[in-house]
Order: structure tokens, then sequence, then C-alpha cells
């Protein structure tokens, strides 16, 4: 089954992608997420000297986990199956759209484009599913990318991780701790 890009919450949801995270499921499944990202902060920083395409896979796959972890915690969302990258950045795209999540995301931006220029942008609380779809992006090209495979730089793994990677785990951070 192939998951088209244009697809909708709605029809995420009719799938069962997306759905209404059970409360007898969401501590085991936010402390896989939050556990997830946290190794994979851990294996991106590790593989640095050794794989920089690596990198950016694992400092990818961190992003993915803290959205989720978001959305299980924030929102009782769960996110499953296939097109599980795509649902995750709707699903972002989607609870931002309510006021009151819109409000604090717009809070913590305005804080965060002072330590990060990522966040710099009039897009506002539309930058936090933008970042993770170019994370996606980034992830896919370093892991799929079957052209001509050149050794990927350390510059931009490096590059990647200190100011997509990092800015966008801070910001998420933020959100999941702050109650207003």
């Amino acid at each position: 089954m192939n998951i088209p890009s244009s697809m909708k919450f709605e029809e995420f949801q009719e799938k069962g992608i997306i759905s209404s995270l059970p409360k007898s499921e969401k501590e085991k499944y936010a402390g896989f997420h939050r556990e997830a990202y946290k190794d994979d902060l851990k294996a991106a920083k590790a593989l640095f000297t050794v794989s920089p395409r690596w990198t950016i896979i694992a400092g990818y796959y961190a992003m993915h986990d803290i959205a989720k972890l978001y959305l299980a915690e924030q929102h009782g969302l769960k996110i499953t199956g296939r097109g599980v990258h795509l649902a995750t950045i709707i699903a972002l795209r989607k609870v931002l759209s309510d006021k009151k999540a819109k409000e604090q995301a717009v809070r913590l931006l305005r804080e965060a484009e002072k330590v990060y220029e990522i966040f710099s942008t009039h897009l506002r609380e539309g930058i936090i599913p933008v970042i993770l779809s170019r994370g996606r992006d980034e992830r896919e090209k370093s892991q799929y990318y079957s052209e001509k495979h050149e050794k990927l730089a350390f510059e931009k793994s490096a590059e990647f991780n200190e100011q997509v990677v990092r800015p966008f785990i801070e910001l998420m951070e933020s959100m999941l701790k702050d109650d207003n």
C-alpha cells in the first residue's frame, strides 16, 4: 500500500494510521518514544566520526520519535503503520492548528528564535512540521539516495544535527514541559 503525500489527517484516521491512544497504552507508548528519541540522539553523537550518513539518519529518528511523544502525551494520538513519517507531520500540522496549541507554539518559538536561526520565520507555528519534514527529506537522501554514492561530508552532518535536529528537539522538549 503506497501512501500518497496528499493524504489528509482524517484519511490517516480512516486507515487506522492515526488513532486515539488508549489510556491503558499511553504510559508504554509514550515511554517507548521518550527512550527512543534519547537513544537516537546518543547514537547520532556516537556515529558522527564513524558515519556522518548514519548520524543524519539517527538525528532524524530522534526528531520523529519526540514528535510522536508530543502527539501522544499532549494530544492523545498514536501513530503506527505504513506512512508513519508523513502521518506524524500531518498530525503535527493538525494539532498546531488548535488555538491553545498554536498559542503555546508561537510563545515558545519566539523564545527559541533568539537562540536558533531556523525558527526565525513568518510561518511561526507552521515551522514545526516543516522542520520535521526537512529532517525526513535529509534522512531519505542519506539513507536511500542511490544514483552516485558519495561519502557524506562531516560538515553536512554536523550542520544538520546542530541547525535542525538540536533546535527541533529542544523546542519539542519545551512543548512537552510547558503547561500553558
